[in-house]
């Protein structure tokens, strides 16, 4: 921020409904639409009056099938979104076609065991075997008795132990943000922050583990909720330890941000160099980083779960969970 330059703060312009069912888990703003998906398995846009249209829908694990997606990200040319049971990061064009997928249970590197994975996970897709929380149960016609359930679960995590042990791309990925060949996710069950280099080969997409960081000096990482890359800098929102973290590019340590007085940050945006907005739980803040400030904007709010600053509206796009709402804040400067 130039000197004598005002600070940003942020004024509710509207509330859009998504209706009844909707539980928002993360929104993006892109092609001048707003992206979004929800707990519900849907992958949805709105426009400015807050006309809804469904562009994905459905529980599975094929190409346009998710497992409770909780974080998307909009680079300008593909749409990257966590699928959070499947343990997969999605990627589709502008017109929101496959263009390929990552993770856990993909094969994208050779192997044994990430085929048998694979091969495992084609039962799962022909629905004959769904995974739960707890892994896989099986719901066919003919109810199966217990044993079967059993072993099918031993086997599905013997598999998933194998590629995990092999430097696995991640096990339910909680925040994704793209910096143009540099893919960064968080995992809030491993609590580890991954960086990646994102590969274009023969039209196809590739990416590369370069580093993975479980936290900075002696202190481990907590739950992590998103994160965000703008500006040459990555923001890590640390829930377990009421901290967001900086990382540089190259996944160096840069700073920290102490939320311990206010309250524990699950999102983050970056509206200017100096300015960040913060949400969690039913607060959404601002905090300035040059002065160490924070400003409180509404600590009434349901279940804040995903937020993008859009810099060629200005505006500020906050999903909240519990009441099913998307809020657009304008952000403007102090006179």
């Amino acid at each position: 921020m130039h000197h004598g330059e005002s600070s940003p703060v942020l004024k509710l312009n509207s509330i859009l409904s998504l209706g009844e069912g909707y539980l928002p888990n993360a929104v993006c703003y892109g092609e001048g639409r707003i992206l979004g998906c929800d707990a519900r398995n849907r992958i949805f846009s709105l426009d400015g009056s807050g006309n809804l249209q469904v562009l994905l829908s459905g529980e599975g694990y094929s190409r346009y099938r998710f497992r409770q997606p909780v974080a998307m990200h909009w680079s300008g040319s593909l749409l990257l979104v966590a699928d959070w049971h499947n343990h997969r990061i999605v990627v589709y064009d502008n017109d929101i076609r496959y263009r390929g997928e990552f993770g856990a249970l993909t094969v994208n590197s050779s192997g044994l065991f990430p085929l048998l994975a694979t091969r495992f996970r084609s039962i799962f897709a022909s629905h004959e075997y769904i995974l739960n929380h707890e892994g896989p149960e099986i719901r066919t016609e003919k109810q199966q008795d217990r044993l079967s359930k059993r072993i099918s679960r031993v086997i599905y995590y013997a598999l998933l132990r194998k590629v995990l042990a092999k430097r696995a791309p991640f096990f339910k990925p909680n925040g994704i943000s793209i910096d143009a060949d540099r893919m960064f996710i968080t995992q809030k069950k491993r609590r580890t922050l991954q960086l990646y280099a994102i590969h274009h080969i023969h039209g196809e997409l590739e990416f590369e583990l370069l580093s993975e960081i479980s936290g900075v000096g002696h202190q481990g990482f907590g739950r992590l909720g998103n994160c965000t890359y703008k500006a040459g800098r990555l923001f890590v929102c640390d829930e377990g330890n009421s901290k967001i973290w900086i990382f540089s590019r190259d996944g160096n340590y840069l700073d920290s941000i102490d939320l311990s007085n206010s309250f524990p940050a699950f999102c983050c945006s970056l509206i200017d160099t100096n300015t960040l907005a913060i949400g969690g739980g039913s607060n959404l803040a601002l905090y300035y980083l040059v002065q160490s400030r924070m400003v409180l904007v509404d600590s009434c709010l349901a279940g804040v779960h995903g937020m993008d600053f859009a810099a060629d509206t200005a505006r500020l796009y906050v999903c909240c969970r519990d009441d099913g709402t998307v809020r657009i804040y304008d952000a403007a400067r102090e006179h």
